[in-house]
């Protein structure tokens, strides 16, 4: 991991920490309350806003948000749902925050420390007055070893309702089935067995609590579609006929999502700032496209990396940005917003805030930046700048790659026979830039 960490850095001709560059204005956001969703398993082709697949989801409420706001067309996150999550609420990647893997109950991927930081935990300092925070849906970080049922209290969220894994398996033993009509309900450490239909649990549990919840306040909304099981979701939350695909299953219940979407942006409210990506590409049960099929979810490619994002809120501007963007960049993001600066966390993040790109258009810092999985060991990494990526995997040589213009290829990778004389003479001269340095 060493050596291309090193790599890493001498291309992108920037110190630790990694891809990032240090954030040199401070923009008062103006302390509003904030709204991250997460998504899962949501890669770019099932956005009809991205216009990469011919077939999107019918998602109405998400396509007019992302048309009142900041829509980012080269954001990336990891390759799997708990590193980019612990990515997401502590702005470190995972070499740095040690989620690089999935938790898996035991000693070697316990999930997230809990002496990492997280945006809860710095928002109580907000110069605006403590946030309060609540969390909902699909945590995915924790394990026995670190207290699982009340892990995302401990981590600083003053209220969390959902469930601590996804909904094909479980997290703690219950004598039920598992999916999305039976599932484990989790309550500020209270585990109960649920069969209300989990996307519109979700919903609720959101709706109701926010009312409650004292201003300014931070809620972290993580619901679990599109992520396996593939099942219908009840019949008044989507439109047509479905035929028995897990591609056209999966979309049914992206539509029933959004409209569950819709009742929490109405509950909400206009003045809220929402920030809306998703913690990696689509899963290649239902991604169609042939090369993305074998480079979707849990991969470093930018099939199972490449997510959605976009900022919609108060004085957000509304356009389109292609500057590259990782997921650790919406912490660095909330703190600028809730008027707070990397120095306010006690130790170093990797991300840089967006807000320059949000309100006046000044282009993000970053340069380059990179994805990675292991656990225990390292299994592999990919970096990226505006042009091209560069691939390792720890059991094979390195690939390097010249972006494509077209989405559909294989989400911007051309391979092979479709590189010109010219672009393999850039490749070759990019690879000796980033071995020197």
């Amino acid at each position: 991991m060493r050596a291309l960490h090193l790599v890493m850095l001498a291309g992108c001709g920037a110190p630790p920490p990694p891809c990032a560059g240090e954030v040199d204005r401070a923009r008062d956001g103006g302390g509003g309350n904030i709204l991250v969703v997460l998504l899962d398993d949501v890669g770019i082709d099932r956005i009809a806003a991205y216009d990469s697949h011919p077939r999107p989801a019918r998602t109405p409420n998400l396509d007019t948000l992302a048309s009142r706001g900041t829509r980012f067309t080269q954001a990336y996150a990891e390759p799997v749902c708990g590193p980019a999550r612990a990515a997401l609420l502590t702005g470190r990647m995972p070499r740095t925050n040690g989620v690089g893997a999935n938790p898996d109950g035991g000693r070697l991927r316990p999930g997230l420390a809990l002496d990492e930081v997280t945006l809860p935990e710095v928002l109580v300092d907000s110069p605006y007055g403590p946030y309060a925070s609540a969390a909902f849906g699909k945590w995915h970080l924790s394990s026995p070893a670190l207290g699982i049922a009340d892990h995302p209290n401990l981590q600083g969220f003053d209220h969390f309702d959902g469930h601590l894994a996804p909904p094909l398996v479980h997290a703690i033993e219950l004598e039920q089935p598992v999916g999305y009509y039976h599932w484990q309900h989790v309550v500020d450490g209270e585990v109960s067995a649920s069969d209300e239909y989990l996307t519109t649990a979700t919903a609720d549990a959101l709706v109701d609590a926010v009312a409650l919840l004292p201003e300014p306040w931070f809620v972290y909304y993580a619901p679990s579609a599109i992520h396996a099981p593939y099942e219908l979701p009840p019949r008044e939350l989507y439109e047509g006929t479905v035929g028995e695909s897990d591609f056209e299953v999966a979309n049914a219940m992206f539509e029933a999502l959004d409209h569950e979407l819709g009742r929490v942006l109405a509950a909400v409210g206009e003045d809220v700032t929402v920030l809306v990506t998703a913690d990696n590409g689509t899963s290649a049960e239902v991604a169609t496209l042939p090369l993305l099929a074998r480079r979707a979810k849990g991969t470093v490619y930018s099939g199972g990396t490449q997510v959605p994002l976009w900022v919609a809120g108060p004085g957000v501007q509304s356009g389109t940005s292609d500057s590259l963007v990782h997921i650790t960049d919406l912490f660095a993001t909330v703190l600028e917003l809730a008027g707070l600066g990397p120095g306010d966390v006690g130790r170093p993040i990797d991300g840089v805030s967006l807000l320059g790109e949000l309100f006046d258009g000044t282009a993000s810092p970053r340069r380059c930046l990179f994805v990675e999985t292991f656990g225990p060991k390292p299994l592999n990494q990919a970096v990226r700048d505006s042009r091209y990526t560069l691939v390792q995997h720890s059991d094979g040589p390195e690939e390097l790659y010249l972006r494509a213009e077209d989405p559909l290829e294989s989400n911007d990778l051309t391979v092979g026979g479709k590189r010109t004389r010219a672009d393999a003479v850039a490749q070759r001269a990019l690879r000796a830039q980033l071995r020197a340095g």
